[in-house]
């Protein structure tokens, strides 16, 4: 059987450095169906680091590609990253790549999200 790669936020993200002083990210929630289809959620500093912190220490493997995106977050640290989010199969996929990612092991990051879009 063979062994499944597992990628840290520093393998899918291009150069990403976390170590800037200044961060933010911004979350939109994702309709289809409705013509303005990207829908700002309203997020505070502090939850703003915790999402990204959670993040960083995040492990992926790759999956199945998916296209049930219902959030699109944008991450900005010594550059933009943009990310689309499946929350329900906890999938990420980086703009501009055709690769999906599950995230692996007890990282909290979607549960973190699902509290803050409530």
């Amino acid at each position: 059987m063979m062994k499944k790669t597992i990628y840290s936020v520093t393998d899918i993200l291009e150069g990403v450095d976390f170590d800037v002083e200044e961060q933010s990210l911004s979350v939109e929630s994702i309709d289809i169906k409705t013509e303005d289809m990207f829908k700002v959620i309203e997020i505070s500093e502090v939850q703003q680091k915790k999402l990204i912190d959670t993040f960083s220490k995040a492990k992926f493997q790759k999956t199945n590609y998916s296209s049930e995106w219902d959030y699109r977050i944008n991450i900005t640290l010594n550059k933009g990253y943009v990310l689309y989010l499946d929350s329900n199969k906890k999938i990420i996929v980086p703009e501009n790549k055709r690769v999906a990612y599950v995230i692996k092991g007890d990282n909290d990051f979607f549960s973190v999200l699902n509290e803050l879009v409530k």
